[in-house]
């Protein structure tokens, strides 16, 4: 299946987001589809995508769109940004000549933009890196590598240029509304009406309704255009979003206007002069309207930018060009153009260009965007250095490991952008509701009319003595209740409520070395009850030594032995595997490498078959071990040790035992009296045997009686989910459980205590299953299958940061429903309001003019209400 992404702009809310999910989903090539609403972004995956096809229907739906693509040069192609002026026609000539006689370049094209030029070339003749090198030699330029989607700062220019579209509108529009105020809420009630009216046209409409209809006019369908555009996309697609109310409002004023003036210009004669100056105030309203709206989108788009800070700082840190050492010389190039092996020059007070290993040299490195610790690491030769840290002292050389989309940043980057994609359960009730909102809304303003109507028209004492009081006819007393409960209604403040506290909420965490890979972790945090922690590699460092290695056989020498168990292990990622590999230099090739999970090893090494692993390995293969050597294994795990077997062609010939250099990590054991002292019920489960976990459970606080020892991969996964499923009194239905020697038991887990919601913390390939399968699973640094298997993932390595990610997790579900209280809180007391419900009695209600502040305010009330969580700190832990 294959994977596009597209940046989408004129997304406003959760309708918005909606309306394309539901149409691009539609497509017939799609398979997936996740909007990303702050970021401005749509994921779409499938089979033979067709990116005009998608780009066509994000345009059809009023919305602009094109295609990201990969940093790296791909499929021969590249396009090169020239650094300075423009060169000339002749120059641009000059310069296509000169290319096409360089070897393996096949098409020049100058761009629109005269500073790009794309260059076609056969990539197995020529690479991009040298055709730059060519490229500044010949124009005497400093070039770039070109990608309009995915430089530097896209993310920043994009939300910038939103927020000066916003505001150039806002502006313009005032060129109109600004004289239409001053008309209506100044002059008419300075100047005699009858003097006010006195001019006319054609001796029929005073000239003073005329000019403030033709200042109406523009502002009505030239910058209200967009209202309209997106209402209609939005009723096609079988929704109705926030364009729909202000389309239907504004335009009822203004048509109300237009009527009027239309009416007094067939030679109707009013009653009063004050009602021709009524009727032109439908023209002010539709008009400020529109404009306050255009203010509110403005403010709203600033504090939305607020929002991906974390993004946009992290973002900052990707350097655009490096110091590359080729042929014994220094070049500056840019990093597009790198490839993996090459070798760049770091210097100091500079940013490391790539992710690599130290070939030479020394310096001390700031990792704090890395892991959030401020504190400086030295790097020698041998260190892996990550792009975007800052080299504070020394010269490195660094060979490059990792490049564009693999590196860590860039990996950061796009979890922290895609935390987003997936919605909470509670994202789903506030779309079920918004998308029912505004036909509501609709059905509301029309009853709201129908009442006041009737009151207005049935000579109601009490309505015709307000209207006398506000001097306003029938028509306009009862039909600006409806135009102000159209207004004042706002969908986009539920929409908001969810995406942004999960963006800022996810950016917060960065700062402190956690990824919080998806928005369901922010909602299951509050359900969790029970800590479920692996033991190696999580409560223990995981960098075991050998202790003991005992050869038990005649049939090979001791160094022999070594280097064939050595050679099967080379192959594992498991901590033991590491340490048994320490045992010689001399690493033989391997041949049918296979990993038991929570058994061992096995392979074919020089015609010879190797088992390593524990008794269950060794039964599985038929090898006998004999009493004393049972005996002496379960000595040494009394004794808190590792022990494995080692097997050649079914025969026992070594036992191997392993201790941790360190027991436990010394923040384990306040880490776990702070979870009890919390409420959690804290778990330890591991594939160890049962007197070394028993060890490290008494050591660190936790009760032996929730300790799970022996324990297969698919064991540990079985045992998350029956901490998971509440059963004290109701039986599973079609649940087959396995149990924790890996065999099916369809009865384990028919009487289960309850523990709620369940976290799991692991650091190792064998942990995924459980990582995946718990409500919430934290992988503490680890192997890349473990970081992807969990939903969050802590960099700093400290078991201290799991309590710092619940209880982040936990605020920000609580400012999540602080949002839709405000959100829905708005919505009840506003909509009510403008509809005049306790006009009657009070005189209160709230006019379209301050419904239509209120409207923009309430968005970004929920967005600062987000940005409220920039404010968090962590509790104090100490060990």
């Amino acid at each position: 299946m294959e994977q596009k992404v597209f940046a989408v702009q004129g997304m406003t809310c959760t309708t918005c987001s909606n309306t394309l999910f539901n149409a691009l989903s539609k497509l017939p090539s799609v398979k997936h589809v996740a909007v990303c609403l702050l970021s401005e972004k749509v994921l779409v995956k499938g089979s033979n995508l067709k990116p005009d096809e998608i780009i066509d229907m994000i345009e059809n739906l009023g919305f602009e769109g094109n295609e990201i693509k990969e940093a790296h040069i791909l499929d021969g192609e590249v396009t090169f940004e020239l650094v300075g002026d423009y060169p000339s026609q002749a120059s641009q000539s000059e310069i296509c000549a000169a290319l096409k006689k360089k070897n393996g370049i096949t098409d020049i094209e100058f761009l629109e933009n005269p500073n790009l030029v794309k260059i076609v070339y056969t990539a197995e003749a020529l690479k991009a890196r040298e055709i730059s090198y060519f490229l500044g030699e010949i124009t005497q330029k400093k070039i770039s590598v070109y990608n309009e989607n995915t430089r530097k700062g896209d993310l920043i220019e994009k939300q910038q240029k939103t927020m000066k579209m916003w505001m150039k509108e806002f502006l313009l529009s005032l060129i109109f509304t600004v004289p239409i105020f001053v008309l209506g809420m100044i002059i008419s009630h300075v100047v005699d009406s009858e003097d006010l009216t006195s001019g006319k046209v054609g001796d029929k409409l005073p000239t003073y309704n005329l000019i403030m209809w033709i200042l109406a006019t523009p502002v009505q369908f030239w910058f209200g255009s967009r209202f309209y555009r997106g209402g209609y996309e939005s009723l096609k697609n079988g929704v109705a979003n926030m364009d729909v109310l202000i389309a239907l409002g504004t335009s009822a004023a203004y048509a109300y206007g237009s009527f009027m003036n239309s009416y007094y210009a067939s030679n109707y004669q009013t009653e009063t002069s004050m009602q021709y100056i009524e009727a032109s105030h439908s023209f002010e309203t539709s008009a400020l309207l529109i404009s306050i709206i255009l203010l509110g989108k403005y403010l709203e788009s600033r504090s939305k930018h607020k929002t991906t800070d974390a993004i946009t700082k992290l973002a900052s840190l990707q350097t655009s060009s490096a110091i590359l050492l080729e042929n014994g010389s220094e070049k500056e190039v840019d990093i597009a153009l790198l490839e993996i092996g090459n070798i760049v020059k770091v210097y100091p007070g500079a940013s490391i260009p790539v992710d690599g290993a130290v070939i030479e040299g020394d310096a001390w490195v700031n990792e704090s965007m890395m892991t959030g610790e401020s504190s400086l690491v030295h790097k020698t030769k041998g260190s892996y250095v990550y792009g975007g840290t800052m080299n504070n002292t020394g010269v490195m050389h660094v060979e490059i490991k990792k490049l564009g989309k693999d590196s860590e940043l860039s990996k950061i980057i796009e979890l922290v952008e895609n935390a987003q994609s997936t919605k909470p359960a509670i994202q789903a009730y506030a779309d079920k509701i918004s998308k029912v909102f505004v036909p509501c809304v609709m059905l509301f303003a029309i009853i709201t009319w129908s009442i006041w109507f009737a009151l207005v028209y049935s000579e109601n004492r009490d309505v015709i003595n307000m209207m006398k009081d506000m001097e306003e006819s029938k028509f306009v007393f009862a039909f600006k209740f409806g135009i102000s409960v159209l207004v004042i209604a706002c969908p986009c403040a539920l929409g908001l409520a969810v995406p942004t506290a999960v963006m800022v909420a996810t950016g917060v965490a960065t700062r402190y070395g956690i990824l919080i890979k998806d928005g369901e972790s922010l909602e299951n945090a509050a359900r969790i009850k029970t800590v479920v922690f692996d033991k190696t590699g999580t409560l223990t460092y995981g960098k075991p030594k050998v202790k003991e290695f005992r050869m038990v056989s005649e049939s090979l020498k001791e160094a022999e032995a070594k280097e064939l168990i050595a050679a099967v292990e080379a192959n594992s990622e498991h901590p033991v595997a590491k340490a048994i590999c320490e045992l010689t230099d001399n690493i033989k090739k391997c041949q049918n490498f296979k990993n038991i999970d929570g058994e061992g090893v096995t392979g074919i090494v020089d015609n010879l078959e190797v088992c390593i692993g524990n008794t269950r390995l060794m039964n599985r293969f038929e090898v006998e071990i004999d009493r004393h050597l049972d005996e002496r294994k379960e000595k040494l795990e009394y004794e808190g040790c590792t022990v494995v077997f080692a097997a050649v062609n079914k025969q026992v010939v070594s036992l191997i035992a392993l201790e941790d250099q360190d027991l436990v990590r010394p923040e384990a054991p306040s880490v776990i009296k702070e979870l009890k002292r919390l409420g959690y019920n804290v778990w330890m489960i591991t594939g160890d045997n049962q007197r070394c976990a028993n060890k490290v459970a008494e050591a660190i606080g936790i009760p032996l009686s929730n300790v799970l020892a022996n324990c297969h991969p698919v064991g540990k996964k079985s045992k998350v989910e029956e901490l998971q499923y509440q059963n004290s009194n109701k039986k599973q239905n079609n649940k087959t459980y396995i149990s924790t020697n890996g065999i099916e038991d369809p009865l384990l887990g028919s009487e289960k205590k309850i523990y709620g919601g369940v976290l799991f913390v692991g650091d190792g390939i064998n942990d995924s299953p459980s990582l995946a399968q718990a409500d919430i699973g934290i992988a503490i640094g680890g192997t890349d299958i473990a970081i992807e298997s969990a939903s969050i993932v802590l960099l700093k390595n400290d078991l201290k940061d799991v309590l710092i990610a619940l209880d982040l997790t936990s605020v920000a579900l609580r400012r999540i429903k602080y949002n839709f209280f405000w959100a829905f809180i708005y919505n009840i007391i506003g909509i009510p309001l403008a509809a005049g419900i306790i006009y009657m009695w009070t005189g209160v209600y709230i006019d379209s003019i301050i419904a239509a502040a209120t409207m923009a305010c309430s968005s970004i009330a929920v967005i600062l209400s987000s940005l409220w969580l920039n404010r968090y700190k962590p509790p104090q832990y100490h060990n």
